[in-house]
């Protein structure tokens, strides 16, 4: 059995594979707080709610090969699933300390999990833009988390570490884009990770690579432009011959740095949860 400690450090690495995740399938350059005022906007047409869930307390495995969830074309699907990414998922959070007040048990606690639209939810889904459907999944989530455990927060503002983006010494490598109309992003999670666009801001670029920096990323250099961007990097630069870590990969590639700061970020403050009852 784990312990706390060492489930909330499971847990961590977890939601940093999941939100690399959501980032890679998101193609939009959209702000976890902007995503965050958006989602309440319920799309016309279209349910809040999965019209069919599943969940059930995960038996531990050996054999485990697979943790976490991921989309399919009717819903999500999971194995191992923790309380804690399904929260900062529904709620667009990338740090752990984005969340607080939750229970011992939602880190120790895991759970097999599948959501289900109808086939014509699941179309109509299918149909929105990148941004449109990452706010209504966020609605659903949200939904889901109230009906099956209970979940009621409040919000509020917390002063918490964050990253800084600057022009590194030299200036910044940045290549103007052909157009000065953003095309959103893409992004390659693996042992090498790769994001690409055709025409992103920096702001834009700060906020794709915060779940990947494992911290939110401010804008700080100054740089009003639309730039055709190709950066690389290893997700774990400590294994041998990964690669640069993110950190080098943007002074090398992009000309820009990150610096440790702090700011006020969104919190969400956990008011009341319980374990879900089986089905």
């Amino acid at each position: 059995m784990l312990t706390p400690a060492e489930a909330v450090r499971k847990q961590l690495f977890r939601v940093l594979l999941l939100l690399l995740f959501f980032s890679a399938n998101s193609g939009s350059a959209q702000h976890p707080e902007q995503a965050a005022a958006s989602a309440p906007a319920k799309t016309a047409g279209l349910p809040a709610t999965y019209d069919v869930v599943s969940i059930k307390p995960h038996a531990r495995n050996e054999s485990d090969t697979y943790h976490g969830w991921r989309y399919t074309p009717s819903g999500i699907v999971g194995s191992d699933v923790s309380v804690r990414s399904l929260i900062m998922s529904a709620y667009n959070l990338i740090m752990l300390d984005q969340v607080s007040g939750l229970p011992s048990w939602v880190d120790t606690d895991t759970f097999d999990l599948e959501a289900k639209l109808d086939p014509a939810n699941a179309e109509a889904l299918e149909k929105l833009s990148s941004e449109e459907r990452n706010a209504q999944v966020s609605l659903m989530l949200r939904a889901l988390l109230a009906d099956r455990f209970k979940l009621q927060i409040s919000k509020s503002k917390k002063d918490l570490p964050v990253y800084n983006l600057v022009v590194a010494k030299g200036g910044p490598r940045l290549k103007n884009a052909t157009s000065s109309d953003s095309s959103g992003y893409n992004i390659n999670v693996g042992a090498f990770c790769t994001l690409k666009s055709e025409s992103i801001g920096v702001s834009g670029l700060a906020d794709a690579l915060s779940g990947s920096a494992g911290r939110l990323i401010v804008d700080r250099t100054d740089l009003k432009g639309k730039y055709e961007v190709a950066l690389q990097w290893a997700f774990n630069d400590e294994v041998a011959n990964a690669g640069p870590s993110l950190f080098t990969a943007l002074q090398e590639q992009l000309g820009l740095k990150l610096e440790p700061a702090k700011a006020p970020v969104d919190v969400v403050v956990i008011d009341h949860i319980e374990r879900p009852s089986e089905n």
